[in-house]
């Protein structure tokens, strides 16, 4: 029989591919089985994940209904206690006024007249007259023209053909100061509404002896009006002899307005709104001195009973 070595290498070849198949086979299945093992280790962990997140979520939970439990209770605290002190407070300020006459000047755009009268009423209360109230429109001030200014104060400007803006401006509010603080039996405040400048409640028959200017309710105050338009009024106030309070309200948004209008000497208020901002200006006008209020600018809440100088 003669021996063919082509059968052997051919026989040898596909014993070869037989093993190197069920080598693979062999790791396939392991590798599947080692697959199945990290699966369900995976899906183990996320299980536990899950458990722990659905625990961490619901402490969570619990600890915000505590918070809001907590808030609804000092809130109610909050609203007792100014309920408290602004049923006192007529008693704390009757008769701390007597004898003034205080004018009331909103210098922001939005207006809240419930503070208006809320202040007005305290006002009263304590003695004090409150002749007239008045509305600046600050935007439609800003925007007046040369022409309208200057006729508007009859002003004059030697050596100048083109009086400047900004001493017009300056010399409406200081005519306005003036008038607030002499009287105005010529009625000028009333060319100023004409012109769309201001609106007002009331009538300057006598002198005013202070002022409440209240700079913001609400809305944000724009940085540049308070700066072209607050604070040359305040000084213009102060230069008149007007003795001044500026104040905002709680709810004002934005940088607080009073921080940037204080001036030496002057008192601020930044709660008006509050029993505690009514009783700081009653006591601000009656003698009490400094700032006053919630925000980071009040260096105290309000004045002490002390503080008060009574007539």
């Amino acid at each position: 029989m003669n021996w063919d070595g082509r059968w052997f290498v051919i026989s040898l070849v596909a014993v070869l591919i037989f093993f190197i198949i069920g080598v693979q086979v062999g790791i396939a299945v392991r590798q599947e089985r080692m697959a199945q093992v990290l699966f369900q280790r995976i899906e183990d962990q996320l299980k536990r994940y899950r458990s722990e997140t659905k625990e961490l979520l619901r402490q969570r939970d619990e600890k915000i209904k505590a918070l809001e439990i907590a808030l609804k209770e000092q809130q109610r605290y909050v609203s007792i206690s100014e309920s408290f002190m602004e049923s006192l407070l007529p008693a704390l300020i009757k008769g701390s006024l007597v004898y003034r006459n205080v004018a009331i000047v909103t210098l922001s755009e939005d207006y809240d007249r419930t503070v208006m009268m809320k202040t007005r009423r305290s006002l009263e209360t304590a003695g004090a007259s409150v002749p007239i109230m008045v509305r600046w429109r600050t935007d439609n001030f800003l925007q007046a023209e040369t022409p309208s200014l200057a006729t508007a104060v009859d002003v004059r400007v030697a050596g100048s053909l083109s009086p400047d803006l900004e001493a017009l401006r300056r010399e409406v509010l200081k005519t306005f100061s003036f008038l607030l603080r002499q009287g105005d039996p010529g009625r000028r405040l009333s060319v100023f509404s004409r012109l769309g400048w201001l609106d007002f409640e009331g009538r300057l028959s006598g002198p005013v002896g202070s002022v409440v200017v209240i700079a913001g309710f609400r809305e944000e105050r724009p940085f540049e009006q308070v700066q072209t338009f607050d604070q040359p009024l305040v000084k213009e106030l102060v230069s008149a002899g007007l003795k001044v309070i500026v104040a905002e309200c709680r709810t004002l948004q934005g940088p607080s307005v009073v921080s940037t209008l204080s001036l030496d000497g002057l008192s601020t208020i930044d709660h008006l709104e509050t029993p505690m901002g009514q009783w700081s200006l009653i006591a601000g006008l009656a003698g009490a001195s400094g700032h006053f209020g919630l925000k980071d600018e009040g260096k105290r809440p309000y004045p002490k009973m002390d503080d008060l100088t009574m007539p």
